[in-house]
C-alpha cells in the first residue's frame, strides 16, 4: 500500500504542482470557512463538476499559505481497486505508521469518492470522536451522502459543489469585458446559456466528453444507487425530458410514450 499512498501524495517527497488548473475561489473560501471546525466537511455534486480539483486545490493552499507539514495530509481515492480490501480506518493506519506521525498529532484528511467504502459513516464517526483529525470527504452519489445512516449526524457540514456559474464561466474562458465592450456580455450569457457550466466542457467543447459524462450520470450514479433493473429504460426517460426542456410536460403522458406505470415514471423524475 506504501507506494499507493506515495502516488497520491506526492507532496511528501517536496513536489506539488497544479499546472493549467483555473482555481474557484469562493468554493475555496467556502472549504477554508469550516477548516477551524471539527466538523466532517462533505464535497458532493454532479461528476466531473470539479469536486477532486478543488480537494487538490485546497491542499496547496493549507501547504503554500497555511504552512501546514506536508506529512499530516493525507488524500486518497477510495474508488481506487488496489485499495478495495482495504478499510478507510486500515488505510489511515498504514499512513501513521508510513510518515511516523504520533496518534495525538493532527493530521487531515481528504477522502475522494467516500461513498466506495461500505460503512463509511461508522468509520468517520470512529475518527471524530477518537482521534485528532481534520476530515474532507468527497462524493458524486449525493443521496447517499445526504440520505445516509445517522452515524454522522450533528458532525458533518455538506458542501455541494455545483457547476460554473456566469462570473465562472467568463474566468474560465479568460474573458475580461471593459465598460466599453459591455454590448458583449449578452451574447457571452447566451452561449454560457448553451455550453452549461461543466468545468472540463467549458474549456474544451467536446461534446463526446458530455455524452459521456451524462451516461456515467445515469448507469453509474442514478441506476446503481436506486438499484434500477432497467437502467436503458431510465435514458429513455432522460432522452424525452430533454426533448421537452422549458415546456410543460406530463407525467402521465411520458408514462404512455415510454409504456411504464405513472408511478414509475414519477419515481424517474425524482431520482433525476
Amino acid at each position: 500500500m506504501e507506494d499507493i499512498l506515495y502516488r497520491y501524495n506526492p507532496w511528501w517527497e517536496g513536489r506539488y504542482t497544479l499546472e493549467g488548473i483555473i482555481e474557484r475561489d469562493e468554493m475555496l473560501s467556502l472549504m477554508k470557512k469550516y477548516f477551524s471546525s471539527r466538523q466532517v466537511v462533505f464535497l458532493t455534486g454532479l461528476r466531473r463538476v470539479g469536486k477532486t480539483t478543488l480537494l487538490r486545490l485546497f491542499i496547496k493552499s493549507l501547504i503554500d499559505l497555511e504552512g501546514i507539514d506536508v506529512k499530516h495530509i493525507l488524500y486518497v481515492s477510495l474508488d481506487d481497486y488496489l485499495l478495495s480490501r482495504y478499510t478507510i480506518l486500515e488505510i489511515v493506519e498504514k499512513y501513521r505508521k508510513i510518515q511516523k506521525i504520533r496518534f495525538r498529532d493532527k493530521i487531515i484528511l481528504f477522502l475522494d469518492e467516500i461513498t466506495y467504502k461500505k460503512d463509511f459513516e461508522i468509520q468517520l464517526k470512529n475518527f471524530y470522536d477518537s482521534q485528532n483529525v481534520k476530515i474532507y470527504a468527497s462524493s458524486s452519489s449525493s443521496s447517499l451522502m445526504k440520505g445516509g445512516k445517522p452515524y454522522l449526524t450533528g458532525r458533518r457540514t455538506i458542501i455541494e459543489i455545483l457547476p460554473l456559474d456566469f462570473g465562472e464561466f467568463m474566468h474560465f474562458r479568460k474573458i475580461a469585458l471593459s465598460k466599453a465592450d459591455s454590448h458583449l456580455l449578452e451574447s457571452y450569457f447566451e452561449e454560457f446559456m448553451w455550453t452549461g457550466g461543466i468545468p472540463e466542457f467549458v474549456l474544451r467543447g467536446d461534446v463526446e466528453y458530455l455524452k459521456e459524462l451524462v451516461d456515467d450520470i445515469i448507469y453509474k450514479d442514478i441506476a446503481a444507487v436506486y438499484s434500477i433493473k432497467n437502467p436503458d429504460m431510465l435514458k429513455d426517460y432522460f432522452l424525452l425530458m430533454m426533448e421537452r426542456a422549458g415546456k410543460t410536460a406530463s407525467i402521465n403522458k411520458i408514462a404512455h410514450i415510454l409504456k411504464i406505470s405513472p408511478d414509475t415514471a414519477k419515481r424517474y423524475f425524482e431520482m433525476f
